[in-house]
């Protein structure tokens, strides 16, 4: 089963949505909104009602969404991979912290706990291992 397509609308000073295509259709022919009303797929771009297309919106909005989406793989690998060497250096460790920051920052909390979580985790038992190995080593 197709779920409705969800858009947004500028109306009454500010956004509101989510809506669905055919609401949007019911609004429009009760008269709660007109033409020149503002729609989106994305609330990034925004065109009046006379000129929106809903089926090119929402094919614009999932484009979108996987670039940001691919986007935002290439970071988290790129994270992971400096939270895998967070036991070389302290330096390391702290430039994946502040990436671990951003990414909170930027919406991706679930990478930012993880690549933190795992950074700690690999500084510590770098840090354990290095405390044990060069005394042993310098007998």
């Amino acid at each position: 089963m197709e779920t409705d397509k969800i858009f947004y609308l500028k109306w009454k000073g500010g956004e509101s949505g989510p809506f669905s295509e055919t609401e949007l259709g019911e609004m429009r022919a009760s008269g709660k909104i007109g033409m020149l009303h503002l729609v989106s797929a994305n609330r990034i771009s925004w065109v009046p009602f006379k000129d929106f297309d809903a089926s090119e919106a929402a094919a614009s909005a999932a484009e979108e969404n996987v670039v940001k989406r691919v986007a935002t793989d290439r970071f988290a690998l790129a994270l992971y991979a400096l939270s895998g060497t967070a036991f070389l250096s302290p330096f390391i460790f702290l430039a994946s912290a502040v990436l671990s920051i951003y990414a909170w920052h930027t919406g991706e909390k679930r990478l930012a706990v993880l690549s933190l979580a795992l950074s700690a985790a690999i500084a510590a038992a770098g840090w354990a291992f290095f405390s044990m190995v060069i005394p042993a080593l310098s007998r």
